[in-house]
């Protein structure tokens, strides 16, 4: 069975639950986009936060509670279509962005304006994009690599590009135009904890 139709025979909603506090699923996480160590910190991360985890996928979890989610936060490509399908059957908005360094702010204020809207948020493709002599250029999971790189933009003063095979970029997204002076920033899949301490060295 595939997702699609283990979605469509998620139980409706009984109104009459009341969950302690904000609910969220997170969506797009895979052993082959984390392992096990990077995807407990991110877990452990959105609880800190005060928001109540419902289901991540990772693992063979129940999708029961998947419709009482007050947002659903999609921290990879992966997520998307299902982020899209739970939208389609409970009305539930989403949040596209991993929480990486600086940019975790502006995930967590689009989380907020996402459960008061009801609007989808794309939190990294709001802000302007530096344009620098010598750019960041980051490979792979296009909403992975944007946060990241959205990150360390803030942090070195620099301009980023994402370079994604994936059709579906959901942001700002450079196939080409990568010149010799940019600073590739090499990451590796699937993320490991150190992730966390990247650092850009030799500028």
């Amino acid at each position: 069975m595939n997702i699609e139709e283990r979605i469509n025979q998620l139980p409706p909603i009984n109104y009459d639950l009341q969950l302690p506090m904000t609910s969220i699923n997170l969506l797009g996480l895979t052993p082959e986009i984390c392992d096990e160590s990077v995807y407990e910190i991110l877990k452990d991360y959105f609880i800190e936060h005060q928001y109540n985890i419902l289901t991540t996928l990772y693992k063979d979890e129940s999708m029961d509670m998947m419709g009482y989610a007050d947002v659903n936060v999609v921290v990879s490509i992966k997520g998307l279509k299902i982020a899209q399908l739970l939208k389609e059957k409970y009305g539930t908005p989403y949040v596209v962005g991993f929480p990486y360094g600086r940019f975790s702010t502006a995930l967590f204020m689009a989380l907020e304006q996402a459960i008061e809207t009801g609007e989808d948020q794309y939190p990294y493709k709001d802000f302007f994009r530096l344009q620098t002599d010598k750019m960041l250029v980051l490979k792979g999971d296009p909403v992975i690599m944007s946060s990241i790189g959205f990150s360390l933009s803030q942090q070195y003063d620099l301009g980023y590009k994402v370079i994604s095979d994936n059709k579906e970029t959901l942001g700002p997204i450079d196939i080409k135009e990568t010149k010799k002076d940019d600073i590739y920033v090499d990451i590796t899949f699937p993320l490991q904890d150190t992730i966390f301490d990247l650092t850009i060295k030799n500028l």
